[in-house]
């Protein structure tokens, strides 16, 4: 390539990787590329490729390490701060053994034990959500309506957050893009909620995340600190992708001929999984290499910044046959959406729970669901790395 192609890159339609994709896909499966500020960086763009990367454990999601891609910093931007202190860090920017020593702690309640128990509340959730909704009348905006809602309460059942605290708790989650616990304010209260039920739950423990995480704090093994940090990522993380996703998925049925009446429910599982492949909400993800790895002809080198393009991954057609169609009978189960290696997404269970539930409830009580405005017009969210719609018009009857 004579002039490297800059990245993050814009998406065109909000459910499609860009169109620049499919240009560095033609120089083969690693590439590369300049970030905003600059920096020279690999990209995957390669099933395979992304897929063995991501579980190698030489590649480090550190955002500290040297020569670590930062996605958001533009050009003249000062250097990332060395003397930033590592239990700043949330523990999906660790390494291991210390992000696998952090993962365990929580990963429990993300069990596929947990999850089945949970469905019957995901889909009372649903309901009363769609409810409302054809109580208020059409049209009515998806996004508000349903999509950022149920996975809001969905954590609030999962974090062990009391019925007192839920309306102040999914409030402030309701926002368009993804911010800093430490400074944006609207999601600081509820960074001080976090705080105030870990020491709540330090004195009643109950079975939840933010129960163990307070045991925890008790036994000196994490630092108050620390698990408010951790509390706030699996609420970053568990919120958006999910609202994204949902909103997308949604969008992306009812731009197709018969709407939500291609789902069934027997091959719902199959049909999420597709749905999750084609989006890729979460797209790019950075990694930095800590030694030298042989890829193909390629050679990357320590402390080289690689940027993971799971969205190209995803479109990857010797993995994925006809990548750009949206195929609801097809067997996507190993796409890439929820990374893959030791920092798989840890809710990628209940994030499947939550979409199958609502898109069931939705096919049982809403079947002549359709846009209620051209999906042309929808407004995308302005996220560097996380893909959505801020709001989504639709209408049902006659």
């Amino acid at each position: 390539m004579s002039e490297l192609p800059e990245i993050p890159m814009p998406r065109g339609c909000p459910y499609r990787p860009p169109p620049g994709y499919d240009r560095l896909r033609e120089h083969g499966p690693l590439a590369r590329a300049v970030l905003r500020d600059g920096t020279p960086v690999w990209v995957v763009t390669g099933y395979a490729q992304a897929r063995a990367l991501l579980a190698d454990p030489r590649m480090s999601s550190d955002a500290l390490h040297p020569g670590h891609p930062h996605l958001a910093r533009e050009k003249g931007a000062p250097p990332t701060d060395p003397e930033r202190k590592k239990p700043a860090l949330s523990f999906v920017e660790m390494d291991d053994p210390l992000h696998a020593e952090h993962r365990r702690m929580v990963i429990p309640h993300f069990s596929l034990r947990r999850v089945r128990e949970l469905r019957p509340h995901l889909r009372s959730l649903a309901d009363g959500l769609i409810t409302a909704m054809i109580d208020a009348g059409p049209p009515a905006d998806m996004v508000s309506a349903l999509a950022a809602p149920l996975p809001a309460l969905t954590l609030c059942a999962v974090l062990g957050v009391p019925p007192e605290d839920r309306a102040l708790f999914t409030e402030h989650l309701r926002w368009p893009t993804l911010l800093d616990p430490a400074t944006g304010p609207p999601f600081r209260v509820v960074y001080d909620l976090l705080a105030r039920l870990l020491r709540d739950k330090a004195a009643r423990p109950g079975d939840d995340v933010l129960s163990a995480l307070a045991r925890r704090v008790a036994d000196g093994e994490l630092s108050e600190r620390q698990a408010r940090e951790m509390a706030a990522m699996l609420v970053v993380a568990g919120h958006e992708t999910t609202a994204n996703s949902l909103a997308l998925s949604v969008l992306m049925l009812l731009t197709r001929p018969g709407g939500l009446k291609a789902l069934t429910a027997a091959t719902m599982p199959q049909a999420v999984d597709e749905l999750l492949r084609h989006a890729s909400v979460a797209d790019p993800l950075p990694r930095v290499a800590t030694a030298d790895i042989p890829l193909g002809d390629e050679l990357i080198r320590e402390g080289d910044g690689v940027v993971v393009l799971l969205a190209a991954a995803n479109h990857d057609a010797a993995a994925f046959p006809a990548p750009g169609d949206l195929d609801l009978g097809r067997h996507a189960a190993r796409h890439l959406t929820f990374g893959h290696g030791p920092h798989q997404c840890l809710g990628n269970n209940l994030a499947r729970a939550e979409l199958e539930t609502a898109l069931s409830a939705l096919l049982t009580r809403l079947p002549t669901l359709r846009l209620a405005e051209p999906a042309e017009s929808l407004p995308v969210k302005p996220a560097l790395s996380l893909q959505g719609v801020t709001r989504l018009p639709v209408t049902w009857g006659p």
